[in-house]
């Protein structure tokens, strides 16, 4: 008897934190925690089927874009751990989608690859360039202008051996 109650209750729990993160995902302010606990899988669905909220704010003071420290709304908006899309527009922290279309997911994604290819060509860059200086030191060996082993001692060092 008393384990079927605490079922209940932990199923309830996990179907109301489950419906209440997915409306803050959409963009909602609204609290469906209970909604979700006493209809379960219902409640669920109905907060996966609620369009995503885009919030259209107007504003005739310009105190709230900028407070007097420098700060302008949407940089306030990006210390609070929000994003900006690559459209331009700035989000908070729980929206996952901007107003065009774009996934906060997908443009961290692309970021993090662009990040990844910069550093490819940068190491790529980085051995030419140490090929190149090797390559000069040879020829100083070559022409007797330098020892060989100041020349193998100047190559460990460029490779780091």
């Amino acid at each position: 008897m008393i384990l079927g109650i605490i079922a209940v209750v932990v199923n309830g729990l996990i179907w109301g934190f489950a419906t209440q993160k997915v409306i803050e995902n959409k963009g909602y302010e609204e609290n469906w925690f209970w909604w979700g606990f006493f209809f379960g899988l219902i409640a669920l669905i109905v907060a996966c089927t609620k369009s995503e909220r885009v919030r259209v704010e107007s504003y005739s003071s310009r105190s709230f874009y900028n407070n007097g420290t420098g700060s302008t709304h949407e940089e306030r908006i990006l210390n609070e751990g929000g994003w900006k899309c690559s459209c331009g527009k700035v989000q908070a922290s729980y929206v996952s989608s901007c107003s065009c279309g774009r996934n906060r997911h997908e443009l961290a994604r692309a970021q993090y690859e662009r990040e990844q290819e910069a550093a490819r060509k940068q190491a790529e860059a980085d051995a030419q360039s140490k090929a190149a200086a090797i390559r000069e030191y040879k020829a100083l060996v070559d022409s007797g202008v330098i020892t060989q082993e100041e020349f193998e001692a100047k190559k460990k060092q460029l490779l780091g051996i």
